[in-house]
């Protein structure tokens, strides 16, 4: 056998090792393992549809969502009620019924995914987990306390990365004392920096 042949036995030897996986293990409740009840999705499907079944639960969940998503995968969305806005757990799960993935989100005034997301091999491990809030130092709670300072009615907040891979929160809402000015903040989510500030008037 010559050197070419030596090498490139020695190249498929190493494309075919398969690098180590690494498994995460948590203490957070949301993280646990769950199984998506495929039995009792197919029963209630009447029409053939793939429809979404939703059901009414308790005072604190609005509603449940499930679904069959292009014939690949299942879903289920919970929407709870929390200090007078909506929280939205999506969830998905393999055809086997064991879980996917999932992440959690205010779906009211609030738009931006929170927490940590959670991504599962199909034997139940955790392969993937992502925090969201991480890159934010000036939190959710510290936003909340800055427009109670300045007056502010906030109809929408929202968090991105910016192309400078910097943090950044956007606020907006009117003034209380003065209802025909609209406001559009934006600050540093590690520092609480105020980048932004315009005022509309209306």
């Amino acid at each position: 056998m010559n050197k070419l042949q030596i090498l490139y036995c020695i190249f498929i030897l190493l494309s075919c090792k398969q690098k180590e996986q690494v498994y995460y293990q948590t203490t957070d409740e949301f993280a646990k393992r769950e199984w998506f009840d495929i039995e009792e999705y197919w029963s209630n499907d009447e029409k053939g549809q793939y429809d979404h079944y939703i059901f009414i639960n308790n005072e604190d969940t609005l509603r449940v969502e499930y679904s069959f998503v292009n014939n690949v995968s299942y879903s289920k969305d919970i929407f709870l009620k929390k200090d007078g806005n909506i929280i939205r757990q999506t969830y998905s799960f393999y055809l086997s019924g064991e879980i996917e993935s999932k992440w959690q989100y205010w779906d009211s005034n609030f738009k931006f995914i929170f927490g940590k997301s959670y991504r599962y091999d199909k034997i139940g491990n955790i392969t993937q987990v992502k925090d969201f809030d991480e890159p934010y130092i000036f939190t959710f709670e510290d936003i909340k306390q800055f427009v109670s300072e300045i007056n502010l009615e906030p109809d929408y907040i929202n968090r991105e990365i910016d192309s400078l891979q910097s943090p950044i929160w956007q606020v907006s809402g009117k003034n209380s004392l003065y209802p025909d000015q609209y406001r559009y903040i934006e600050l540093h989510g590690k520092t609480g920096e105020v980048l932004n500030d315009t005022i509309f008037c209306r």
